[in-house]
């Protein structure tokens, strides 16, 4: 099919990213409890399109090269 083998350096990375992802989510729910819930949806939208961006061009970089 094609697909990637897993590495120890590809699983330490999906591990920080995810912790990262983590620590952005656990942020946004003790700053939602202080009333800024309305720019705390804008960085969460804003950091969701960045990821759906780069996924896409990571994609496409991928399938062209």
């Amino acid at each position: 099919l094609g697909m990637e083998a897993f590495s120890y350096s590809k699983v330490a990375g999906i591990l920080v990213c995810f912790c990262g992802a983590l620590c952005v989510g656990l942020s946004d729910a003790a700053a939602s409890e202080g009333g800024e819930s309305v720019s705390s949806l804008t960085g969460d939208c804003t950091a969701l399109g960045a990821a759906v961006f780069f996924g896409m061009y990571t994609a496409v970089l991928k399938y062209m090269v």
